[in-house]
């Protein structure tokens, strides 16, 4: 039944007959070939993070997997994030780079900055690099409350999900967590534990549907 399955919706997806795939309990493996990835290395996310006292939707997104991210990567993590925040009608990207501001990071921040202008997106800014702690701390001048920063770029998936995973634990978020494909969007609802966080992953996708069908329409 699962390869019935997973043949049908790879069908779908190659004829593009559909932009998004929701799994439930169904094996890595399977999800690995629906999407027509080689591992799970390979596949991107974007996490869209709902935090109370925010009035602004803010992002995290990795191209792949992988431990050791180079910067070519991360710009391209931010060019991948850039097409699910304008289809919610997010007009500027302001980002950052979250490291430990030691000297090679901060390097590493600069070198980010110039990939991102020699490629000539007028409307993403990346704003420097900082420590975690600090940015989300209240105290700190520049911070998630009171900058225009909207889109975050960590070390790794790694970092990301030991970061999700203390959001959900500490605080009243919601967070919907998009697996990017090579041509499409998926969410795995077996990893929910909240309902909350299935609807609200439900809204968007049915924001960015009807974004991508008014594109294709239009």
């Amino acid at each position: 039944m699962d390869v019935e399955a997973v043949d049908h919706a790879r069908s779908l997806l190659e004829e593009k007959e559909a932009d998004f795939v929701i799994f439930g309990d169904l094996p890595e493996m399977y999800q690995l070939n629906v999407l027509r990835a080689k591992d799970c290395l390979s596949l991107g996310s974007v996490d869209i993070i709902d935090l109370p006292n925010i009035r602004k939707f803010f992002m995290i997104s990795n191209l792949n997997r992988n431990y050791y991210v180079d910067f070519e990567e991360k710009k391209n993590a931010i060019i991948q994030a850039r097409k699910v925040m304008k289809n919610l009608d997010i007009k500027k990207i302001n980002t950052v780079l979250i490291a430990s501001n030691s000297k090679n990071e901060v390097l590493e921040g600069n070198i980010l900055k110039v990939l991102v202008k020699e490629s000539k997106i007028g409307d993403v800014e990346v704003q420097g690099v900082y420590e975690l702690s600090r940015f989300l701390s209240r105290e700190s001048q520049f911070n998630i409350y009171n900058s225009g920063v909207n889109l975050l770029i960590m070390k790794n998936y790694e970092m990301t999900r030991v970061f999700i995973n203390t959001l959900r634990a500490f605080s009243k978020v919601r967070i919907a967590s998009l697996i990017v494909g090579r041509d499409c969007y998926a969410v795995d609802f077996s990893l929910y534990e909240s309902k909350e966080n299935i609807y609200f992953t439900l809204i968007i996708l049915e924001k960015l549907f009807i974004k991508i069908n008014k594109v294709c329409l239009g």
